[in-house]
């Protein structure tokens, strides 16, 4: 890609770009991957090299991007963004009856479910302690 600069959404389904940049004092044309790091709240997407890219290049082709990338010598982000910014976020898991549950419901769920599976067992009422005299 040496023309348009490619949207977001147009990255991750090319599954990664040819980049031309300036390396070692001459311009080059570096193939980057699409790679994903894992957190807890989804997928952060990075385009990743093997080469050895100066920072400064590096920062400027995020920034021209708006695309964090990984290279051999550390990883770049846009100028204000961190990686919380690009993260692609999980479905929200089911609950045991294969519905979405809120943390309200999440109780009633469970108990309408042992119910249903005939677990369900009646507690009896706390003894009142005995009066003293």
């Amino acid at each position: 890609m040496f023309g348009k600069i490619p949207s977001f959404e147009t990255i991750l389904r090319l599954g990664g770009l040819r980049i031309r940049l300036k390396r070692s004092g001459m311009y080059q044309i570096i193939p980057f991957r699409l790679t994903y790091e894992k957190l807890q709240i989804g997928d952060v997407p990075y385009l990743l090299t093997d080469k050895i890219i100066d920072m400064p290049e590096l920062t400027r082709v995020c920034n021209e991007y708006n695309f964090p990338i990984i290279a051999k010598n550390g990883k770049a982000f846009p100028t204000g963004k961190t990686a919380i910014d690009f993260v692609i976020k999980k479905p929200q898991q089911a609950g045991a009856s294969g519905q979405i549950v809120a943390p309200a419901q999440a109780g009633a769920i469970q108990a309408q479910d042992t119910v249903a599976h005939g677990q369900a067992t009646a507690k009896k009422p706390d003894a009142q302690p005995a009066a003293s005299a």
